[in-house]
């Protein structure tokens, strides 16, 4: 079994992967590309063999024009996309436990391993997960105030406004870093 994975020329990103030539390949026919001329038994009208004086079966050529006679089949990998390297399995595995971090060496058209770059949020991503972070904190704090003022504990209460209050304040914090 062979594997393949399918790269970006320019970067060797893998693209898509990976293919298996038992999933992605099948068995093509190879017919012969010449004429073929051979020596056959002349066979009579009751289907059985001419034989000449001495007993000899009496031969006569039968030639086969070119691409008529199967002489083979061949794997034909036309279903994985290009460009792409051949894996052993040992390689295959090692992709496998480590996807982000190989690539193909587009000279060499081998898989080496490599350190992605580190992702840059711009400022609205990254206040969007501010936002995300800390709404779930303000959500949680505002319920347990709810709970305590519910059940008349004014004790618990005040303590859900204060944390409210220092959640605010390092939100403003964090949001001025940005």
């Amino acid at each position: 079994m062979k594997y393949y994975l399918n790269y970006d020329a320019t970067t060797g990103l893998i693209i898509g992967a990976p293919y298996c030539d038992l999933v992605h390949g099948k068995q093509v026919p190879v017919y012969n590309t010449e004429q073929i001329t051979k020596q056959v038994p002349e066979i009579d009208a009751n289907g059985r063999q001419v034989a000449d004086k001495e007993g000899k079966p009496v031969m006569k050529s039968v030639t086969q024009a070119a691409g008529t006679v199967q002489t083979g089949t061949t794997l034909d990998l036309s279903a994985i996309p290009t460009p792409n390297i051949e894996l052993t399995e040992a390689e295959h595995d090692d992709w496998m436990q480590h996807q982000s971090t190989r690539k193909v060496d587009v000279t060499a058209k081998k898989l080496v391993e490599y350190t992605p770059a580190p992702v840059v949020l711009t400022a609205v991503q990254r206040l969007t997960a501010l936002d995300a972070e800390y709404q779930r904190q303000f959500t949680a704090v505002t319920q347990a105030y709810l709970t305590a003022m519910t059940a008349g504990d004014a004790t618990t209460a005040a303590a859900r406004q204060a944390d409210y209050a220092t959640l605010k304040a390092n939100y403003k914090t964090a949001l001025g870093a940005i």
